[in-house]
C-alpha cells in the first residue's frame, strides 16, 4: 500500500507529530499482532508504505478489511490517511513455484 498523510488536517507541526506518534504506536500493536508485516516511511514525503496480511475470501472483503483497519488508527479517525495505492502481492517464492510447475507440466 501507499498511504499519504494529509498533514493539513492538523493545526500545527507539533500537533501533527504528536498524533503521528499515537498512530505509529497503534501500528506497532498491529505489527505485533501480525496484521502489518512491515512498514516503511518515505523520508522526504508524508507517505508510509505498509505491507499488510489480510485474510479474506475475495478482493472486496480484503479491501473492506483494510478500510476498517485504517479507520481504527488515530490518524484514520482524523480522516488524515489517504490510501493512494493498494495492490495484492504474494511472496516471490509462490511465483517461482508457479513458473516451475508450468515448466514441468509443459515438459510432461
Amino acid at each position: 500500500m501507499r498511504v499519504r498523510v494529509d498533514i493539513n488536517r492538523y493545526e500545527s507541526g507539533e500537533a501533527l507529530l504528536d498524533r503521528w506518534l499515537e498512530d505509529a504506536e497503534a501500528a506497532e500493536g498491529a505489527e505485533q499482532a501480525g496484521l502489518i508485516q512491515s512498514v516503511w516511511k518515505d523520508v522526504s514525503e508524508p507517505v508510509v508504505y505498509p505491507v499488510l496480511r489480510i485474510e479474506a475470501d475475495d478482493a472486496m472483503q480484503a479491501h473492506a478489511a483494510v478500510l476498517e483497519a485504517f479507520k481504527g488508527l488515530p490518524m484514520g479517525q482524523d480522516g488524515a490517511l489517504l490510501l493512494e495505492h493498494v495492490a495484492q502481492v504474494r511472496p516471490y517464492s509462490e511465483w517461482r513455484q508457479f513458473l516451475r510447475q508450468r515448466r514441468d507440466s509443459a515438459a510432461g
